[in-house]
């Protein structure tokens, strides 16, 4: 399947999958050792809740974010907020809307992206983004708590590119993919154990005919085409 703030790129199922909210995850606590959030934060409308939740499901992690210098001169339609690491502390700006400074990303399309995005980020690409590991606890402030982020994104109607021909670079990179695949080992995971339900509290819950279910609330989440839909209150968007 495709969404809408991943860029036309398809999903890859190759191991355990369901669809939640990153606010009210639907695992239990500590079920996990380490967990990865990559261009994923900044798209949460409430990053501290955001990150209590990965902080209660896992005992460490990775984050990883544009920094917010580029977020603020090159804004992306569906990021909520602006993250930067200031004294080993993730420093999180909530957005109001998606472009902070008209003026500024003006200045920058007209003057400096050519340069950048020819020469400075495809040779010093991670200059550019935030790339923060975690362990026991995710140290954050977020400077405008306040800030209303849960702004609708405007719609990107830009035609979708076309699919380039992988080449047969690309054809050995996919076989080899293939080849040390662990995709039947990851597929025998069961993904029953560690789910939690998000509507009440991350009870457990039962796995029925055609979803789950949870053993207190008896919230119903549906599962389609092999994927459990975990939305609090069982209404997937």
């Amino acid at each position: 399947p495709d969404t809408r703030e991943r860029h036309w790129v398809p999903l890859t199922v190759d191991r355990p999958f369901d669809f939640g909210f990153l606010e009210r995850l639907p695992f239990k606590d500590k079920v996990f050792d380490f967990v990865v959030a990559s261009h994923v934060l900044e798209h949460s409308s409430e990053p501290e809740r955001a990150l209590r939740e990965m902080q209660r499901v896992a005992r460490a992690g990775y984050i990883e974010v544009p920094d917010a210098f580029m977020e603020r001169v090159n804004p992306y339609k569906d990021h909520r907020a602006e993250i930067t690491v200031r004294q080993g502390r993730l420093t999180i700006r909530k957005k109001g809307s998606w472009i902070v400074d008209r003026e500024l990303v003006e200045l920058y399309e007209d003057r400096a992206k050519p340069l950048f995005t020819g020469a400075f980020i495809p040779s010093r690409p991670f200059d550019f983004h935030v790339r923060h590991y975690w362990q026991d606890s995710i140290a954050y402030q977020v400077v405008n708590p306040s800030v209303d982020a849960r702004w609708l994104a405007p719609v990107d109607d830009r035609p979708r590119p076309a699919v380039a021909s992988v080449g047969w670079r690309g054809t050995v990179r996919g076989a080899l993919r293939t080849l040390m695949s662990q995709s039947a080992r990851n597929r025998a995971i069961d993904l029953a154990g560690l789910l939690a339900c998000p509507t009440c509290g991350h009870a457990a819950v039962d796995r029925t005919t055609d979803g789950f279910r949870c053993h207190a609330c008896a919230t119903a989440y549906p599962d389609r085409h092999g994927l459990p839909m975990l939305y609090p209150d069982g209404t997937a968007p």
